[in-house]
């Protein structure tokens, strides 16, 4: 009986992961392509200009979380701070002096949109779920 029961539990437990992972892609790792909407924040400042300057606040099925933005090399106008974007790129990992080590989403392109315009995907090819 405690077999089935601790089968079931893991089922329901990797069904629940992959369900949390198709949209806006929770976790996130170095070198992973992803497209995540969200409100886009300008005007961010930090000690040493250790930042962007911009910052993603997205939703998961479980919590909001927020995520710098680089937009250097997406051509054309940057968009407009606290707009509803839907912004796709690559995920690298930046090391301040006094911030460490920080996840910023290298943009490669960018639209007005919300989260119900997001197609919430990653590369398979770094470990996120695909579609």
């Amino acid at each position: 009986m405690w077999g089935l029961g601790l089968v079931m539990l893991a089922l329901v437990s990797q069904c629940f992961d992959i369900a949390l992972a198709r949209c806006n892609v929770p976790v996130l790792t170095a070198g992973q392509d992803v497209t995540l909407a969200g409100r886009l924040q300008g005007g961010i400042m930090a000690i040493g200009s250790e930042t962007t300057g911009w910052r993603l606040v997205y939703r998961t099925l479980r919590t909001q979380r927020s995520i710098e933005v680089d937009f250097s090399d997406v051509a054309g106008k940057p968009p407009v701070a606290n707009t509803e974007v839907v912004v796709s790129g690559v995920i690298v990992e930046r090391t301040y002096t006094e911030r460490g080590v920080v996840f910023v989403l290298k943009a490669k392109t960018w639209r007005l949109g919300g989260a119900s315009d997001a197609d919430c995907r990653s590369s398979p090819h770094h470990g996120g779920p695909s579609r």
